[in-house]
């Protein structure tokens, strides 16, 4: 019986670690690939999620592990997808104008 106790604090163990050193980009691409019924391309999801979170920022790269993790079909991930992507073209239009209005008012 004690070797049954020690197996499954082991295994809980196991599972804490990984999900603890898992990027929260790998876990979105894989709920991507369940709801989906896809194979999980995880190198070019990741990657292509790391590169959202470098244009658009921690907030909203968050909100789309959120709202990933919370959809429940494919249809609803692809408007996760969809709403992050305009988040982050907003938040790079709102830059460009800063900066144009930066430049204006040195003149």
């Amino acid at each position: 019986m004690k070797k049954v106790g020690v197996v499954i604090l082991v295994l809980i163990a196991a599972g804490i670690v990984l999900f603890r050193y898992t990027s929260s980009e790998r876990r979105t691409c894989v709920r991507i690939a369940e709801l989906c019924n896809a194979k999980a391309d995880d190198l070019q999801c990741v990657n292509q999620l790391s590169d959202l979170r470098k244009r658009s920022g921690e907030e909203i790269t968050n909100r789309l592990h959120s709202c990933v993790h919370d959809a429940q079909s494919c249809a609803q991930t692809s408007g996760c997808l969809i709403g992050a992507n305009l988040g982050a073209a907003g938040s790079a239009v709102g830059d460009f104008f800063k900066g144009v209005g930066d430049a204006l008012k040195k003149r």
